[in-house]
């Protein structure tokens, strides 16, 4: 099997269990944490998440990467499937830690993907958004009617049948140097990071039901499924315009379906690997990695001081859009250069 193929398959497997789970997953942390206590849930998590990249570069170096991926997808679906499970903060911190264990194999889905090309890891993210279409949805109706250790079970599985795909993958060990990582990666999650624990809540206290959100949140990926295939040709531009649409978050309030704009995070994290990362070794992309987690770090944050959704939400907003301003000189010497080049 060739090796684009593999890794498209296997990333395409770990979305499906991904987009089964997560929409619902501030639901079920909601009943243990509180609203108030979202905030504080994922800064702990995300800091913990900071290192599990450099880790898993050590990792990849060792045992390689047909190793470094399984253990780190079977890590994360124990993980997911044991989340409803947890009944105290201490055990929902916990398992949350180790559903996201999947950033240790992370670096090396990355590193291979840059070797197949420029553009690759945003096409792969574009396939990989396939389920979204289906997954949210269907997650929503097996929580609506058989509640939410069901629908985190089978994410579960799907989590660690995705790496059945990796074992094809080169297992070349390479060892590099730890560059400083661009900044670009790391700003732009911020905006996301500040809303994303309380999106699927606010839309709930906007009167969605667990239907109503799964359905929401497949539309919001098929934009940014659309968004990551066909910004990806742009370059640098197509993340300016990933900004701007997701700037049109604040408008949830005024109707909670505007929120299908939140799925434009879905072209601003792979476009801001593909063009604006120079390293793109295992060691490069684990440093990249780590770095966007401090951008989550800054996001959840904010949200543990001020914990109001309406007030996060113009927040996310604005960010967005000043970040999208701020990227157009960036967009125009990127157009320069391929003025100049040709």
């Amino acid at each position: 099997m060739k090796a684009r193929t593999a890794v498209t398959l296997s990333w395409v497997l770990w979305s499906s269990g991904y987009y089964l789970y997560y929409p619902f997953y501030s639901l079920v942390a909601e009943r243990v944490v509180g609203e108030a206590g979202l905030g504080r849930l994922y800064f702990f998590v995300t800091v913990i998440n900071v290192f599990l990249p450099l880790i898993g570069a050590l990792v990849a170096e060792r045992l390689g990467v047909r190793l470094a991926i399984p253990i780190s997808l079977t890590l994360s679906g124990i993980g997911v499937a044991m989340i409803p499970l947890a009944n105290s903060p201490v055990t929902l911190y916990l398992c949350s830690v180790l559903s996201f264990a999947f950033f240790l194999g992370l670096p090396s889905y990355y590193a291979v993907m840059s070797k197949l090309g420029e553009g690759t890891i945003s096409f792969v993210w574009a396939v990989s958004l396939l389920p979204s279409l289906v997954f949210p949805t269907l997650g929503g109706t097996i929580v609506q009617y058989f509640g939410f250790v069901l629908d985190f079970a089978l994410a579960g599985i799907l989590v660690v049948l995705a790496s059945l795909f990796t074992f094809s993958l080169d297992d070349a060990r390479e060892r590099g140097r730890l560059h400083s990582p661009s900044v670009i990666p790391m700003l732009v999650i911020v905006p996301i990071s500040v809303i994303s624990p309380f999106f699927t809540p606010i839309l709930s206290s906007l009167g969605l039901d667990y239907q109503e959100i799964g359905i929401l949140v497949s539309v919001s990926e098929l934009l940014g499924m659309f968004m990551a295939f066909y910004l990806r040709r742009l370059g640098s531009l197509g993340l300016t315009i990933s900004l701007l649409v997701f700037s049109m978050i604040y408008f949830t309030s005024v109707n909670p379906w505007v929120g299908v704009t939140y799925g434009a995070w879905e072209a601003i994290i792979p476009l801001s690997l593909d063009y604006a990362v120079n390293d793109k070794t295992i060691r490069g992309y684990s440093v990249t990695i780590s770095s966007q987690q401090v951008g989550w770090l800054v996001g959840y944050a904010v949200d543990s001081v001020l914990g109001d959704p309406g007030l996060l939400l113009m927040i996310s907003s604005v960010v967005s859009l000043t970040l999208a301003v701020l990227s157009i000189p960036l967009t125009r010497r990127a157009l320069q250069g391929r003025r100049a080049s040709s």
